[in-house]
């Protein structure tokens, strides 16, 4: 496996929706023509999808990313709130919620070199 871009290079990140872009298909090209445009960082966000159908979304976007393999290092792919899919897909991290697993609970669960992201509408929440 490739090491992650230096997250100071990380400058420009897409939250790739399928149900927001016309379908899984749709979703795979965009991300391509994202990542030859240079997006440094994909987070795949489908809130709707079914569990099976993201993970394989989720699969086939880690493997075009690195098949493609653009610039220096690998470009992280996050998945949002579902950790265990964010493990089998081999993706880089998950982004959670304030109602999804504890930041805590995904730090544990990806271990300490995988991305944790959390949202948060407050400093309390942080």
């Amino acid at each position: 496996m490739t090491a992650l871009k230096a997250p100071q290079t990380l400058l420009l990140y897409l939250i790739l929706d399928p149900a927001r872009c016309g379908g899984h298909k749709v979703a795979l090209r965009l991300a391509e023509s994202a990542l030859v445009g240079g997006v440094t960082t994909i987070q795949l966000r489908a809130k709707k999808m079914p569990k099976r159908n993201l993970l394989m979304l989720a699969t086939e976007l880690r493997a075009l990313m690195d098949q493609k393999g653009y610039g220096e290092g690998r470009v992280p792919l996050v998945i949002n709130d579902l950790v265990d899919v964010a493990m089998s897909s081999g993706a880089d991290g998950v982004h959670v919620g304030q109602e999804d697993e504890a930041v805590e609970v995904a730090r544990r669960m990806v271990g300490s070199s995988s991305i944790v992201g959390l949202s948060v509408r407050n400093e309390k929440e942080g």
